[in-house]
């Protein structure tokens, strides 16, 4: 009862937790400086008492440093773990397509040929089976064509000879016209992926809604970063949505640290953008 009355006296209370700063501050004095502790304050010269300050400042900076260090670090981890994520679905779709390709693909274009066979026999003969036949074969055919299309819009295995070369793929697929200024340089799969990502998704938008008479894709490697653009000169009005291509590409973009923008003012054409940072 007698130690709770004597901490309640204010006179007492501040006794006391002078008494845990003098300690506290001799702990840091000796630790930083070897300054020998001290009963009070008081005992400490003008420049022990200097001495003193610094050291807390010291440990505090110190302290806010290791703390930014950290959470920077953890930043970095966190940002490479996403980057790893992007690569592995990258390569899983590149092992999908090359299952298509030595699997489903290579089957159709055997059963093709031996149709194409068939119906050439069935014909000699007169047969009206040929007729049939040859209607099989319009269609494993066409089923091909969109199969080669389905791998290509996964992961065009072209993409292995760079952006460039995958861009020019493009070309023959697009009903307008079309100029291309792409860098030729090699860049880091994900990065490559991505860009394609976007300027097929853009140049898909352009086709399908657009109602543009031309447009333009470029792709350069500026300051560390690659910019892709994509432009045309539609109609305008495009919006990013939560279901569409571009959202998934947005996210696609930010998860590598760059990011996504689309400019369509109605009236006035699209313009997609994608800024993608290079390792240094």
């Amino acid at each position: 009862m007698a130690r709770l009355r004597r901490w309640l006296d204010p006179s007492a209370r501040s006794s006391t937790l002078a008494g845990i700063a003098t300690a506290a501050l001799g702990v840091l004095a000796w630790d930083y400086f070897h300054i020998p502790p001290v009963d009070h304050l008081g005992d400490l010269h003008s420049d022990g008492l200097v001495l003193l300050a610094a050291s807390a400042a010291a440990i505090f900076i110190s302290t806010m440093v290791d703390r930014a260090r950290s959470v920077e670090e953890r930043r970095r981890q966190e940002s490479l773990a996403r980057v790893r994520m992007v690569e592995a679905a990258d390569k899983e779709r590149s092992r999908v397509v090359r299952d298509l390709h030595d699997g489903a693909q290579q089957r159709l274009v055997r059963t093709i040929l031996v149709l194409e066979l068939a119906r050439i026999s069935l014909k000699d003969n007169g047969s009206e089976a040929g007729e049939l036949v040859e209607e099989a074969r319009q269609e494993a055919q066409q089923a091909n064509v969109e199969l080669r299309e389905l791998a290509h819009g996964i992961l065009p295995s072209v993409l292995n000879r760079g952006l460039g070369a995958a861009v020019d793929s493009l070309i023959p697929r697009m009903t307008l016209p079309l100029t291309v200024d792409v860098t030729d340089e090699r860049f880091p799969p994900a990065v490559e992926a991505s860009a394609y990502f976007v300027i097929s998704e853009a140049l898909t938008n352009a086709v399908k809604h657009s109602q543009a008479g031309s447009a333009h894709v470029s792709a350069r490697a500026e300051s560390g970063q690659l910019r892709v653009e994509v432009t045309d000169d539609g109609i305008g009005g495009a919006r990013v949505s939560g279901t569409d291509g571009l959202a998934g590409l947005e996210d696609r973009c930010s998860t590598l640290g760059g990011r996504l923008a689309l400019d369509s003012r109605s009236g006035s054409g699209t313009r997609v953008s994608a800024v993608l940072p290079l390792p240094t």
